[in-house]
């Protein structure tokens, strides 16, 4: 096994592992949701606005993570992503406030899309034109095995 090939092993892995924060985010998320409505007392229909808010700021925030991946690079945002991800997480699992819950995913999902972001644009970077399209069916494989088995 070359030197190539190691790296190319250790780079597909760091790509799936950023895509996979998204579904992630969603499917451990969802069977909470009677839970939910009982600790932050408000209706089960009133929890699942926590879930558009964060598919919101997933899709419009591609927008921006985007041309921010082209400027800066790749990493930084992934980084960024990753930081952000973690700490809305974190604040999501100790609020005791609705709203606060409500923007902490929102943030959630702003630190999710950087992640795919990241990742997607990745792929065409250490792949090529030919190999990437490739590699992004794979991704889309992965995120679509992560949504079955949780379902």
């Amino acid at each position: 096994m070359n030197e190539h090939t190691t790296v190319n092993k250790r780079q597909i892995m760091i790509i799936i592992l950023l895509v996979l924060f998204s579904p992630l985010a969603i499917d451990i998320y969802l069977p909470a949701f009677p839970e939910m409505a009982v600790a932050f007392a408000v209706d089960r229909v009133i929890i699942q606005d926590s879930m558009t808010w964060f598919m919101l700021s997933v899709g419009t925030g591609q927008l921006v993570a985007g041309p921010l991946a082209d400027r800066f690079g790749r990493r930084p945002i992934a980084l960024y992503g990753i930081a952000i991800y973690a700490l809305s997480a974190t604040l999501i699992s100790i609020t005791q406030n609705f709203n606060i819950m409500l923007i902490s995913r929102l943030l959630q999902g702003v630190g999710a899309c950087a992640c795919s972001v990241a990742a997607f644009t990745a792929v065409r970077d250490c792949f090529g034109a030919n190999k990437s399209t490739q590699m992004i069916s794979y991704l889309n494989a992965i995120i679509c095995l992560i949504n079955l088995s949780s379902g």
